[in-house]
Order: structure tokens, then C-alpha cells, then sequence
């Protein structure tokens, strides 16, 4: 069990990560998202592996300009502490609600150097991909 995910998120990542295997989606909204409270640190997190639930699949930034698309482990970012209080550093944001594909966030990323939920990031980010569908 994750103190970061509550269990009804966590269920459907794993129903993300079961539609993905199953090859019926590979494209999800994000269902969770992590940040740091003293840093720029910030996870978009849509997928949880169904053989290790306590790795999850998504949108990482660590604040130094590369957000990309990988895997992290939950049991990780749930042991960092704060260094002067007895706090967790890493937290859910419990408004977060995505408005698009993690494939759009993640070209917002690439084109903004961070994880960003700006509409107007966010629409540039589709009518690229789109174009981009449209060239192949």
C-alpha cells in the first residue's frame, strides 16, 4: 500500500497498465500527480506495474530542464524526508485532474522544459502531435 496513491488511484493505473498490456490502450490521462514541497521536482504518474505495484509508469522531472517518460519507484519517493522536519518531501497534489493524454503532457514538457498544465502549453502540445500524425 502507498501513503502517496490512495487505493481508489491506485486501482486505476493498474486498469491503465492492464489496458496497455492488453494492447487495447497504450495512452492515458495521468491519474496521479507527485511533487516535491521544497523543489521542482514533479511526477505525472497514469500506469503502475501490475507485477510490482510499487513501480509506477509516467511523466518525471526532477526540476533540471529533461522531463521524460519512465518508470519510478513509489517505496523511493515515499522514503525521502524533509531535512529539518520529520515530513514527507514528496506529496500528492489531491486537485490535480488531467485534462488530456499523458502523450500531450509530455510534449508539453519537451517543448517547455517542464511539466506544465498551462491550456495554452497543453493545446500547442496536441496540434504538434496531431501534425506530427498527419506527416507519417
Amino acid at each position: 500500500m502507498s501513503r502517496l496513491i490512495p487505493a481508489e488511484l491506485r486501482e486505476k493505473m493498474l486498469e491503465n497498465a492492464w489496458d496497455m498490456l492488453k494492447g487495447r490502450q497504450d495512452d492515458h490521462p495521468p491519474v496521479v500527480k507527485l511533487f516535491s514541497i521544497t523543489g521542482s521536482a514533479t511526477w505525472l504518474l497514469s500506469e503502475l506495474n501490475p507485477m510490482e505495484p510499487t513501480v509506477a509508469f509516467g511523466l518525471c522531472d526532477l526540476g533540471m530542464g529533461s522531463p521524460e517518460l519512465g518508470y519510478v519507484s513509489l517505496e523511493e519517493l515515499e522514503s525521502i524526508q524533509h531535512p529539518c522536519l520529520p515530513i514527507p518531501l514528496i506529496v500528492r497534489d489531491e486537485h490535480f485532474e488531467a485534462d488530456d493524454l499523458m502523450s500531450v503532457y509530455a510534449e508539453a514538457a519537451r517543448q517547455h522544459q517542464w511539466i506544465t498544465e498551462n491550456p495554452v502549453h497543453l493545446q500547442q502540445a496536441h496540434q504538434k502531435l496531431r501534425q506530427s500524425l498527419k506527416l507519417h
